[in-house]
């Protein structure tokens, strides 16, 4: 089963953020918002450890306002606002305990450069995986991707529809990746 919004994490990113504390309610979209305020926060605050050297604005943003910018319009994901609409409609689930939980988890900065490089972090709250979970299976109605509880599928002309799997990396992007993976096991 897919976890919505990318396992609350830009891909698990999403994971790291700090809740803004207290007993107060924390919709969908504000959860996602606090997230990218989070994320972004965090990147700035581990930038000299991170992997992107020179890179790094061009990569994250030039300060934490134009990260969070990036995050929360990127035309690869999912809007806060498309995200509290399939919770609204029930193609998503939303638990606001379990986001509070998760947005409260701050990782050290080499997991959280490692999310980048699709490392699992073993010390994620469980609860990272269950605070958005889609409900749609392949071939039903779907607004967006996230919608989508197969992992495989894609919201595709308003149908969640399995996707063919990624084209294995040449053996240039391999390196790239592999030299990336092996300064955070340093």
């Amino acid at each position: 089963m897919r976890t919505s919004y990318g396992t609350f994490a830009l891909g698990l990113v999403v994971a790291i953020a700090a809740c803004g504390g207290g007993d107060d309610s924390l919709t969908a979209k504000e959860a996602i918002i606090k997230n990218a305020e989070r994320i972004c926060g965090k990147a700035f605050e581990c930038k000299d450890s991170s992997p992107f050297g020179d890179q790094f604005e061009t990569i994250v943003g030039a300060n934490e306002a134009e990260c969070k910018m990036r995050l929360l319009t990127d035309p690869d994901s999912s809007t806060p606002d498309q995200v509290q609409a399939s919770v609204d409609a029930g193609r998503i689930t939303y638990d606001e305990a379990d986001a509070k939980v998760c947005l409260a988890y701050d990782p050290t900065c080499p997991a959280f450069w490692g999310v980048f490089m699709n490392m699992p972090d073993p010390n994620v709250p469980a609860e990272c995986r269950t605070a958005f979970v889609a409900t749609v299976q392949t071939g039903g109605d779907c607004v967006i991707t996230d919608d989508c509880a197969s992992g495989n599928d894609a919201c595709t002309g308003g149908k969640c529809t399995t996707q063919p799997p990624p084209q294995p990396l040449v053996p240039e992007q391999r390196s790239l990746l592999n030299d990336l993976r092996s300064s955070f096991e340093r």
